[in-house]
Formats: C-alpha cells, sequence, structure tokens
C-alpha cells in the first residue's frame, strides 16, 4: 500500500462513506495516510502514526510519499499562518500542518526536537486555548479532548493514540491527585466507569482540557470541578504519567 501525505488544509475522516456520517478525526496538512480500499467517491484510510481508520473523501488532494526519501520536515507553531508553498497560491494552514525543508521558509515552522520536556507538551497545549470543542476535531477551529491532549504531543514529535480510552492504556498509573505532577494525564468516566475525557494536569490543582472549549479548571481527587459553573463536571477515574522516552516520533 502505497504512503501519501494529504495536501489539503484539515480533511474530516468519517466512520462510515458518507458526509452525513460521524467525523471521527481530522487529518492535518502533511500528515501520512495509507489508502486500504478506494471506491469512486471514498478512501479508506490509515492514519499510520497512531492506527486510525476511516473514510475520506476520493477528491482529497494527496501527494505522494517515495519511500526512498528520507525527508525532514517541520511543525506549523501557530493557531493558523498564511503560507505560500513552491510559490504557489498562499493557504492559511494550522497548528501541526507539516512542510518539508524544501517547501518553506517560516519562523512559524520548527523543527522536531530531540530533546523534549514537560514544559514543550504543556507550551504547545497552551496554543489552543479558548478553542471550540468539536467531536473529532484536533485544530484550533474545533478540537475534542482526546484531540487536544494528542496534538500538544504531536506538536512535539511524540504519538499518542488518537482516543481517550487508548491513550489511557499507556504510562504509569498514579493514586492520588496530590501524587500528580505536571504533564500527567487525567482521565475521567461515565456512569459505566467508560473513559470519556482526558486533560493535562498543570501546577496548583489545575488542569487544561477540552469542553466547550479549551480552558483551565481546577481538579481534585473528585474530578474537575469548573470554575464558571462552579459544579463538579467529570468524575475521576485514573491518572497516567507518560514517559517520553519511550514514545514514538513521527514520521
Amino acid at each position: 500500500m502505497q504512503t501519501y501525505r494529504i495536501a489539503e488544509v484539515l480533511v474530516p475522516m468519517r466512520k462510515e462513506p458518507s458526509h452525513k456520517s460521524e467525523m471521527i478525526n481530522e487529518i492535518i496538512f502533511g500528515e501520512p495516510i495509507k489508502i486500504i480500499e478506494k471506491n469512486k467517491d471514498w478512501l479508506y484510510v490509515n492514519c499510520i502514526e497512531y492506527e486510525y481508520f476511516g473514510f475520506i473523501p476520493t477528491i482529497t488532494r494527496l501527494e505522494e510519499i517515495s519511500p526512498n526519501k528520507d525527508e525532514k520536515f517541520y511543525f506549523l507553531q501557530k493557531q493558523s499562518e498564511k503560507i505560500t508553498i513552491n510559490n504557489g497560491e498562499p493557504i492559511n494552514l494550522v497548528a501541526g500542518s507539516r512542510l518539508y525543508s524544501n517547501q518553506i521558509n517560516n519562523d512559524f515552522f520548527k523543527p522536531a526536537k530531540n530533546q523534549i520536556t514537560v514544559d514543550d507538551i504543556i507550551n504547545a497545549g497552551m496554543l489552543y486555548l479558548n478553542a471550540p470543542y468539536r467531536w473529532g476535531g484536533r485544530s484550533g477551529f474545533g478540537i475534542d479532548c482526546s484531540g487536544f491532549v494528542q496534538m500538544a504531543y504531536m506538536l512535539n514529535n511524540l504519538i499518542l493514540p488518537r482516543d481517550a480510552y487508548q491513550q489511557a492504556t499507556i504510562g504509569e498509573t498514579i493514586s492520588f491527585v496530590s501524587e500528580s505532577k505536571i504533564g500527567d494525564l487525567a482521565f475521567f468516566e461515565n456512569e459505566n466507569g467508560d473513559i470519556i475525557h482526558v486533560g493535562l494536569i498543570l501546577n496548583n490543582n489545575e488542569i487544561i482540557h477540552s469542553s466547550g472549549r479549551v480552558k483551565i479548571d481546577i481538579l481534585d481527587h473528585e474530578g474537575i470541578f469548573n470554575k464558571e459553573l462552579k459544579a463538579y463536571t467529570h468524575k475521576l477515574k485514573t491518572i497516567k504519567r507518560i514517559n517520553i522516552d519511550s514514545l514514538r516520533r513521527c514520521c
């Protein structure tokens, strides 16, 4: 199966081959995919870095990736920036878009670092502060809770799974909120005990997460206390500490 890069700003990935189907993910400019199946209107694809499958329109612009070419890529570190690629028409790319060394000369694109710190991840997450919530979203135009956490890592060239329940399968379990550290992931459950939400723990008993919008709330042993509503909105399930050095890097 040939590997391609997305050549659109954002591509909605659907659960089923229909524009009416639920959007389960967004694929960002430059992100690699493999085509599993193809028909007249839809491609069934795999987001190969984090093994996520769904349908995108056949008319999506793609760029074939040469299997023998090792290219250095750069991530856009700004929510929206008008970029001219290869002397073409300017396009507005979103944070996390990837361009390669022969395509761009722009200060908002940063090469992937070798040594990543927790502060790097938190700073990337802060880029999305006040972005609206959108189911399946992964950009400043709209982002869901697990997409937010995933992008905070991906902007630092680190791969996390796409969904919250998948993210909860990795890392070291932390027993108490009082033992948590900045950068730990907090997961939250519904009435059936299923994981339905995730956020990044900050200092001073705070958490940044996407719920309504990306915002900072209070975290304690019960869960998330919404400052505006003055009420608990999410019940704490577990806390995980991720070993950054154990994570795979982006393609």
